[in-house]
């Protein structure tokens, strides 16, 4: 008499069969998801943002890469700082010069490096790796940036209106000679003068 028992039957097969793909797909797909690349998962909310002031604190954000290796990115992080700060200047105070903020390169980065957060995308070459940077300018470098624009720009002002006035007294004054020197000029010429030196004076305010 042949035992049942020794042999399994077919709906046992079946089952064994199922569960063993099964537990291959679980597998496979445990491994892909610890090799996949970065998802909007995990993505921080800062990456997406629009540069913009927010709590005091004006945010933007510069992005390093494709490059091969985490390390790679980190090294081009401060320069990166530097020409974010550099634009951000540039853009809200022109023609000022960056000598005037006395920025102190060294240090700068340190102070506007907020967050990081790495991003890796599928590709067939070696340099897949996006390293995504925060730069935040708290209020008090903003004011301080601020105060040295407007002071660079005031000693501008200043300058150009005492350039003007020097101006328009010489020419009233070479006028007066010119005109008293001419025989019957000195009534006539007199309103000329005034209205030289009026334009003259005016003009600074106008520009």
């Amino acid at each position: 008499m042949i035992n049942s028992r020794r042999f399994p039957r077919a709906g046992d097969e079946r089952t064994a069969i199922v569960a063993v793909v099964l537990c291959g797909l679980l597998v496979t797909s445990g491994l892909a998801a610890d090799t996949a690349p970065n998802s909007a998962v995990n993505r921080p909310a800062w990456v997406d943002q629009k540069e913009g002031l927010r709590s005091g604190l004006y945010q933007m954000k510069v992005l390093i890469g494709p490059e091969p290796t985490r390390d790679a990115c980190e090294r081009k992080v401060d320069d990166a700082a530097r020409a974010a700060i550099y634009k951000y200047l540039a853009t809200n105070y022109p023609g000022v010069p960056l000598a005037v903020y006395d920025l102190r390169d060294d240090q700068l980065p340190p102070r506007v490096i907020g967050e990081k957060w790495e991003e890796r995308v599928a590709g067939d070459g070696p340099a897949n790796i996006f390293l995504h940077v925060q730069i935040r300018i708290e209020q008090r470098l903003q004011s301080q940036w601020l105060a040295a624009a407007q002071s660079y720009l005031a000693r501008g002002r200043s300058a150009n209106l005492i350039r003007w006035f020097l101006t328009a007294m010489w020419s009233v004054a070479v006028a007066h000679i010119a005109l008293r020197l001419t025989p019957g000029g000195a009534v006539s010429g007199r309103r000329l003068v005034w209205a030289i030196a009026a334009i003259l004076i005016v003009m600074p305010f106008l520009a």
